[in-house]
């Protein structure tokens, strides 16, 4: 299978305002194959993010390489959401949506027709025309998603996106996650510290340790999806994750 994501040797420190130099990542190494739901899981601080936005060419590695599968490029067919959101407030929920389109030069009639797919996709069919103040939280992330999407994406970037959310909107939002990952067969690199969310979502789980951030284990995950948290096997996966957290 081909590697839809390649890090070698990735090393990235900050220098904050005072001076002082923060190392967050060291000697990252990765393939993440072309289709995969993968997610980097450990404890705040440890670098999962900057992994995300170095790979978005959002900041800048101080060493190491980033190899990405040749037609992929960032707002052309890689996108990403995150926890705090990116929609424009002065745009209702279609014109979030269509906003990449329209940039593209889409005719205004097709990118009304696929946003409303998207839409549906998403369980916000009845919400076009909605201000963005007046959705709830989970509503937003929502269209947030809708709005990667239009962008018809083959690699989604998502850093903590559902971490601000209530128990059960996370996990109604979970399991649309993966419907339409599977739908729109995108690889897909997810962040989290949620040990749970990482056993739900993902084929593979990159465990890093506290900063600076190392790889310490990968767990190909092979659990049958719609996934039951209550069975031996998810908790057996959980108790020697968590494990392995705790050990650095």
């Amino acid at each position: 299978m081909q590697n839809c994501v390649t890090i070698k040797n990735l090393h990235k420190t900050y220098v904050t305002e005072v001076g002082n130099k923060v190392k967050a990542l060291s000697d990252i190494n990765l393939q993440i194959a072309q289709g995969k739901f993968v997610t980097l899981l450990g404890p705040t601080g440890c670098g999962k993010s900057t992994i995300l936005n170095t790979i978005a060419g959002l900041i800048k590695q101080d060493k190491g390489q980033i190899q990405l599968d040749n037609n992929l490029a960032f707002g052309k067919n890689i996108a990403s959401v995150f926890q705090h959101y990116t929609l424009l407030p002065w745009r209702n929920v279609i014109k979030n949506v269509t906003f990449s389109m329209q940039m593209q030069g889409i005719k205004r009639n097709l990118r009304n027709q696929q946003a409303a797919q998207l839409l549906n996709e998403v369980g916000l069919d009845g919400f076009e025309y909605s201000k963005i103040h007046e959705l709830s939280g989970g509503m937003r992330q929502r269209a947030a998603i809708a709005q990667a999407l239009a962008l018809k994406p083959e690699l989604l970037l998502m850093d903590e996106p559902f971490g601000a959310l209530d128990e059960i909107t996370r996990s109604d939002l979970q399991q649309m996650l993966i419907k339409l990952w599977q739908l729109h067969n995108m690889t897909t690199i997810f962040v989290t510290h949620s040990i749970d969310e990482a056993l739900i979502l993902s084929d593979q789980i990159i465990v890093l340790s506290g900063r600076p951030g190392k790889i310490i284990k990968k767990y190909d995950i092979t659990l049958p999806r719609p996934r039951n948290k209550l069975s031996k096997e998810f908790t057996d996966l959980f108790i020697d994750v968590r494990k392995t957290l705790s050990q650095n």
